[in-house]
């Protein structure tokens, strides 16, 4: 087999340098056989390599999976903390254990390799060990800061339910921050926190106790800062203010120990006590100052030389003259501890004396007043320094909105109490507590406009206008009309006062006030009285509750009426007559017996009443009331639904035009009495509802089978004829049992006697002067004059072509028919004298031999109507 030669490396001599040469040495099997071989060596001194390799590859795999297990062991252990503190042991413990593990679990570890792995474990345990106590002491302090901000937030809540029961729980939460082992800053950070959110509570507390005296302890604790008081928090000595201003403490009341004052301070040095607020030293001071003047120091000057006796550099006699200017109380006078008007007073002037510079209102005193027994009613100090600008103004803003929604609900109380006292007054009775202009004005929103206080104030003198009218309205609603309107002139302004305008427009509404109590008087009197009149009052109460007691109800307006000269006829309430009307009124009341019932009820007044019902009342009861023949009178009511046109188709039926006869026959009936109504003014009306009726009762009467003749005679004598005599064109009713002609001579000697001066002059030539008018009016008067039956049908009314005549006090001239009776008696014309003469009685006269008539038949009366 042909070899192929070997060479040696050997310098070649033409080279620039020296350079390998080969040279065949060897044979090539013997070099191939040596190349397999180191071959073979190198390639297991790779393999060993790579097996290295891959056995470090897995420690280091092994040991980040035990630093992963590691780190989640820590968080474990993190999570089972309590304190913080107690992580750190625990962390130390699981890193050496991790580590332990590790070795163990690799036996096979070279020297060096375990000498590697020792450094690196314990570079990892150095930064684990760092973070463990790092973590631990964070988060115990967390822990112990978290604790301390809950206490603190219990502490608040706490503030929010009871502020002053709460003072013990804040002292032992600072208390806890100051020995616990937090740094230094922390725990003052805690602490001003803490002090924060107190500040917070006790506001919010404030505002709903009472957030008017947390405005104004605001007001009390800027003045304090003015003169330069502290943060808030405490009150220090030395500031260049008064004591009694930076204290709280308005009287300079000494500090005692013992004296267990609500909302009392510490003892800060001054020798005077320290309070929350100024309204719990004003509170702590009239409570100090009522126990001297009940202890015997009841004067002004002798309780300022118990309060500020000379040795202590006083000067009590210039001190209680000061008061005295201020208060207006003698220095000598006897003081009333139990007066809040008079004790806040004096505290007013001793604080000003003591030299208390923040404002003073007068809500502030008398809140210190009506907490002297439960000082729970003012609310907590609220430590404004501990307060941010922006909390404060938040606090101020919250405060002020809840005053405001106070002042609207004290305004609309205020309102109903103006509503009740116009009732009081328009109704004549006194107010006895008015409301003062300040006490209104103080409920307008705090950011009122000009124009809301303008509208405010225009309302309180409306209310004032009305009061300065108590008088007044208390004459006009008790008195007579004339009482009443002179006591309306008596405050009629001249036009010369400074206040004219004022004056006139308190005058012209006590005259609008006036017009309406007198109106409403003359339109339902019974109404009026049952409303302003005591007595009137009872006696409506006594009837609703018992009907029985309706002529004691009547006879007591009557008797108002008389005393007040009230002018309208009627008696009862308008609603009671519309009530009664409403009761008669009905499908159930089928007998007049029934409505004779009920006017029964009121005794001696039942016709006043039931007249009054009559107006109120439709036709058919109208004339049914009027009617006298309960035959009649049932007759019609029974029948008042049914209509009259069917009433005259049924007698048609059986005799046709039987209702134009009745119709003629009513008409001739009823003609004397239809003229007496027909000049009565307003009488019209009621005389159609007669004329309706009395046809309705003719055609009753037809069908019961009388002719048309016989039926309106019955009818008019039953509904009117037995009640009236008729003379010319007026009526007299035959109740007063009085003689026709005797009243119509009456009534022609008044006109007859009637005088100029006695009359209203009608209207007639202006030329002509007032005596000549007056004598022409009369002239035209007695020529054409007519009398005629008022309304209530008690006497007569004189009437010239339609209307009222008026006597010269301008109301109508009318005469009683009792008074016309007897001046008729007394001037009875020939032919009443005749009459008489011939219808009187005759007796036996055995002194004259015979039988002689009761009168004369020329007599006296004779004489008298020849000579008029």
């Amino acid at each position: 087999m042909a070899r192929i030669p070997g060479y040696e490396r050997q310098v070649g001599v033409r080279a620039g340098g020296p350079s390998p040469v080969n040279l065949p040495t060897q044979s090539t099997d013997t070099q191939m056989l040596q190349q397999g071989v180191n071959s073979f060596a190198d390639a297991a001194v790779r393999l060993q390599q790579q097996q290295n390799a891959v056995r470090g590859t897995q420690y280091m795999t092994d040991f980040v999976n035990a630093q992963t297990s590691l780190g989640q062991a820590l968080n474990d252990a993190q999570q089972q903390s309590k304190d913080g503190i107690d992580y750190i042991p625990a962390a130390q413990q699981l890193i050496k254990q991790h580590q332990e593990d590790f070795f163990t679990q690799h036996p096979g570890l070279s020297d060096s390799e375990k000498q590697d792995y020792t450094l690196r474990w314990a570079q990892s345990r150095g930064q684990l060990e760092n973070q463990a106590i790092n973590w631990g002491q964070n988060q115990a302090k967390q822990i112990s800061v978290a604790n301390l901000t809950d206490s603190a937030s219990a502490v608040g809540n706490a503030i929010l339910q009871d502020p002053n029961s709460a003072k013990s729980l804040a002292v032992a939460h600072l208390q806890a921050i100051d020995q616990s082992d937090l740094d230094p800053a922390t725990k003052a950070e805690l602490a001003s926190r803490s002090r924060n959110m107190w500040a917070l509570s006790a506001a919010q507390y404030g505002i709903q106790k009472d957030a008017q005296h947390v405005l104004d302890q605001h007001g009390a604790f800027q003045a304090v800062q003015t003169v330069g008081a502290g943060d808030g928090s405490s009150m220090p000595s030395g500031s260049p203010s008064t004591l009694a201003t930076r204290n709280n403490n308005p009287l300079n009341i000494r500090f005692n120990q013992k004296n267990d004052w609500a909302g009392k301070g510490g003892d800060n040095g001054t020798g005077f006590e320290q309070f929350d607020t100024p309204d719990h030293g004003f509170r702590a001071g009239i409570k100090l100052m009522r126990n001297h003047i009940n202890n015997g120091n009841d004067t002004i000057s002798s309780l300022i030389n118990k309060w500020a006796p000379a040795g202590d550099h006083n000067d009590p006699v210039q001190y209680a003259q000061s008061v005295s200017q201020q208060t207006g109380i003698p220095v000598d006078a006897k003081l009333n501890p139990n007066d809040p008007q008079q004790m806040t007073a004096v505290a007013k002037a001793m604080a000003r004396q003591e030299g208390y510079g923040s404002p003073v209102s007068d809500s502030q005193l008398n809140r210190a007043w009506s907490s002297q027994n439960d000082p729970n009613q003012l609310a907590p100090g609220v430590p404004w320094g501990q307060l941010t600008p922006q909390q404060t103004n938040s606090v101020i803003n919250q405060a002020q909105a809840k005053v405001d929604q106070q002042n609207t609900q004290r305004r609309m109380l205020m309102q109903d109490q103006m509503k009740n006292d116009t009732a009081l007054i328009e109704a004549g009775n006194p107010v006895t507590n008015p409301i003062r202009h300040d006490q209104w004005m103080s409920t307008a929103p705090h950011d009122a406009t000009p124009e809301e206080l303008t509208i405010l104030d225009k309302q309180y003198q409306q209310y004032a206008l009305l009061n300065q009218l108590q008088p007044i309205y208390s004459d006009i609603n008790s008195k007579s009309a004339g009482e009443g309107l002179a006591s309306v002139q008596s405050i009629r302004p001249t036009g010369t006062e400074d206040d004219f305008g004022f004056r006139q427009q308190r005058y012209q509404q006590a005259l609008q006030k006036y017009q309406q109590v007198i109106g409403a008087r003359e339109k339902d009197p019974g109404g009026w009285l049952a409303q302003n009149s005591p007595q009137v009052q009872a006696a409506y109460q006594a009837y609703q509750q018992d009907p029985t007691h309706g002529a004691q109800l009547a006879q007591s307006i009557m008797v108002d009426k008389s005393r007040l000269g009230i002018k309208s006829k009627d008696v009862l309430p308008d609603a009671l007559a519309d009530g009664i009307l409403q009761q008669i009124d009905t499908s159930k009341e089928q007998s007049v017996t029934a409505i004779q019932n009920i006017a029964g009820q009121f005794g001696p007044y039942a016709d006043q009443v039931m007249q009054q019902v009559q107006k109120k009342a439709g036709p058919v009861l109208q004339v049914v009331m009027a009617t006298d023949n309960p035959r009649s009178a049932n007759t019609l009511w029974q029948n008042r639904n049914v209509k009259t046109g069917d009433i005259k188709d049924a007698i048609n039926t059986d005799n046709k035009g039987a209702s134009d006869n009745a119709d003629s026959e009513w008409a001739s009936q009823s003609k004397d009495f239809a003229t007496t109504m027909v000049n009565q003014p307003g009488g019209v009306g009621v005389w159609n509802n007669f004329n309706e009726q009395g046809r309705r009762l003719t055609y009753l009467n037809i069908q019961k089978g009388m002719s048309p003749g016989d039926a309106a005679k019955q009818a008019y004598q039953d509904v009117l004829g037995s009640q009236y005599q008729t003379q010319g064109s007026w009526r007299l009713p035959v109740k007063y049992g009085l003689d026709l002609s005797d009243v119509r001579d009456g009534a022609n000697h008044y006109l007859e006697n009637l005088k100029a001066d006695q009359i209203m002059p009608l209207q007639g030539d202006p030329r002509l002067g007032d005596e000549v008018n007056r004598q022409q009016s009369l002239s035209r008067i007695r020529d054409s004059a007519e009398w005629v039956t008022n309304a209530d049908e008690t006497g007569l009314l004189l009437t010239l072509n339609g209307l009222v005549v008026n006597g010269s006090n301008g109301a109508p001239i009318t005469a009683n028919f009792n008074d016309l009776s007897i001046a008729g008696q007394q001037n009875r014309g020939v032919m009443n004298s005749v009459g008489k003469f011939f219808s009187s009685p005759t007796k036996f006269d055995a002194s004259k031999g015979g039988m002689t008539p009761e009168r004369a038949l020329f007599g006296d009366n004779f004489q008298q109507g020849v000579q008029r």
